[in-house]
C-alpha cells in the first residue's frame, strides 16, 4: 500500500479540524458520554476507558456463543488468564 508506518487508521472531522482517532480520544468521549448520561449507568466516568471496548467486545462475543479459541484470536489473547 506503500502508507508510511506512522499514518492513521481513523480520522474524525471536528469543527477546529481533522483529529486522528487515538485511544486517548476515544477514552475521553466515552467518559464525556458517562458523564453526560448520569448516574443511572452504574458506573462512573473514571471507570471506563478505550480498553472497556474490548472487553464488551469479548464479553459480547462469548455470550453470543462465539467459541473462546475464536474470541482469544480476536482480541489477540495470548493465554487462557
Amino acid at each position: 500500500h506503500n502508507a508510511p508506518p506512522h499514518t492513521p487508521l481513523a480520522r474524525v472531522f471536528t469543527p477546529t479540524g481533522v483529529q486522528h482517532v487515538t485511544p486517548s480520544l476515544i477514552t475521553k468521549t466515552l467518559r464525556d458520554a458517562v458523564k453526560f448520561l448520569g448516574h443511572d449507568l452504574g458506573f462512573l466516568p473514571q471507570e471506563v476507558s478505550a480498553r472497556s471496548l474490548r472487553a464488551a467486545g469479548a464479553m459480547a462475543l462469548l455470550v453470543s456463543g462465539i467459541d473462546t479459541d475464536i474470541i482469544q484470536l480476536l482480541g489477540r489473547w495470548r493465554s487462557d488468564e
